[in-house]
């Protein structure tokens, strides 16, 4: 019997430090960081965005190689097209319905989900293949995307929910950031105002934690990981069952991070080096009053709960 394919899935709200989380996990053997792959057909192949590697994606010795071992004798750029258009069809949050409910699915959308299960699958098991480690970390945060791996019964899926103050998350979309992955064609990423943030972030955690809760789930807060990150790490690695040098990854407060091939996530990713870890709490000052009074408002419950004050 053919060994499953194990993902450890970071959930939850952008801007919660899932792509420092993936790396940091990815530097110890036993683990390979592959970033947001909910986006890799259409902003990755279909972009050819940067990998981390400084190289673009068709061309990356790691993710260029595994889609031709995927796919061998298909034509690629057909592929890659295919391969955009099923993700809009189904890998979207507009899909969540019928894929909470599968009487909602229509003979259509079962056939696209399908196909698209089949294609993700063939590319999960060539990365697999070519990381040879146990397990590869998928941060695309999205619920959608989890409740399709979670239909594909040679994947062993591990969820990380990851959750960060709401009003640090709100104060960090107003901020300008430029999407530095596009490489020549770089452009600022779109900010969000505070109450829509909230509203995102109340969303995307309620359905993270009530439709992955079925899965080998675990919690963790971006405060936790930054504030004492060995502990975390610790608690990680228990969780999946994988033994692994922590040290490879942090010690202390100092993160190791290597060149890696992660293939889509914020800038952070291209960051090397030995860094310092930090909280940023730059919200306290610099998100004004009324503002965070209407982010605790829309998000307060879920705020108790995960103990923010």
């Amino acid at each position: 019997m053919t060994e499953p394919i194990k993902v450890l899935f970071i959930a939850g709200a952008g801007r919660s430090g899932s792509t420092l989380l993936d790396r940091l996990i990815g530097q110890m053997d036993g683990f390979f960081s592959c970033g947001e792959l909910q986006f890799i057909w259409k902003a990755g192949y279909g972009a050819n965005q940067l990998c981390s590697c400084h190289t673009p994606l068709r061309d990356c010795s790691f993710w260029g190689e595994a889609l031709k071992e995927a796919f061998p004798g298909e034509d690629l750029d057909a592929l890659i097209e295919t391969g955009a258009a099923l993700t809009d069809q189904v890998g979207r949050r507009k899909s969540l319905p019928a894929l909470m409910v599968p009487t909602l699915q229509t003979p259509g959308f079962k056939r696209t989900l399908a196909r698209y299960r089949e294609m993700t699958l063939a590319l999960y098991r060539s990365a697999a293949a070519r990381a040879e480690g146990p397990m590869l970390i998928d941060s695309s945060l999205d619920p959608t995307h989890a409740l399709i791996l979670m239909g594909i019964p040679e994947i062993e899926l591990h969820t990380l929910h990851l959750v960060r103050d709401p009003r640090a998350v709100a104060y960090s979309r107003t901020k300008p950031k430029v999407r530095t992955e596009l490489g020549a064609d770089a452009k600022p990423m779109p900010r969000t105002a505070p109450p829509l943030t909230a509203v995102k972030w109340t969303g995307v955690n309620w359905l993270s934690e009530h439709l992955l809760g079925r899965t080998r789930y675990q919690r963790i807060g971006y405060e936790e990981l930054v504030r004492t990150p060995e502990d975390a790490l610790a608690r990680i690695l228990d969780h999946v069952g994988i033994e692994a040098d922590i040290a490879q990854a942090v010690t202390g407060d100092q993160a190791h991070l290597r060149t890696t091939h992660t293939a889509l996530g914020n800038p952070n990713k291209f960051k090397t080096g030995d860094i310092t870890l930090a909280e940023d709490a730059r919200w306290k000052d610099g998100l004004p009053k009324l503002q965070t009074g209407l982010v605790k408002a829309l998000c307060g419950p879920l705020m108790t709960r995960y103990r923010y004050d």
